[in-house]
């Protein structure tokens, strides 16, 4: 093996190592920081979307009020095809649940025809379904609290992309 003039295998092993250490304490530094470094990218994408709006702004009025018009007016229109998607996404899964019956009767009736004997009625799909209801709804009011946190870090993501795009 040709070494470089002056460095023994110790000094390479040593060096090998602190290179490992110091990519492994950057990958943990990383994944600790993904989430603001997303939030930070979605800043960036957001303040070259409103430049051109700033600047045509900046005309009439300062630039920073002008910054703050342009990037409240494109968290508020995001923020609006969100809040609009909610509840077509509610209706389609009322639809889909009051469906299942009728999907699981068709997979049942499918089955039979391909050649396996199998019948709804000795599965007892309602009792299974009504107790697995009971029990969701006895672990939804400890779920409220986790949505909460997931509220407010929700809120906090959307302070920071503000905070930066501005």
């Amino acid at each position: 093996m040709n070494l470089p003039k002056g460095e023994t295998r110790q000094e390479l092993l040593n060096r090998a190592f602190l290179y490992v250490l110091l990519i492994s304490v950057s990958v943990l530094i990383f994944l600790r920081v993904k989430s603001l470094l997303f939030d930070l990218f979605v800043a960036v994408v957001l303040a070259a979307l409103a430049e051109p709006v700033v600047y045509r702004l900046s005309k009439k009025v300062n630039r920073k009020a002008s910054a703050f018009i342009a990037v409240s007016i494109i968290l508020v229109v995001i923020g609006a095809t969100f809040f609009s998607i909610i509840p077509i996404m509610v209706q389609e899964i009322y639809f889909l649940s009051s469906q299942i019956p009728t999907y699981f009767d068709n997979f049942i009736n499918y089955l039979n025809v391909e050649g396996f004997a199998v019948s709804s009625q000795s599965l007892d799909l309602e009792s299974q379904f009504n107790t697995f209801i009971k029990d969701y709804g006895s672990t939804v009011g400890s779920s409220v609290v986790f949505a909460g946190q997931g509220l407010l870090k929700t809120l906090g993501h959307i302070f920071i992309i503000f905070f930066f795009t501005y």
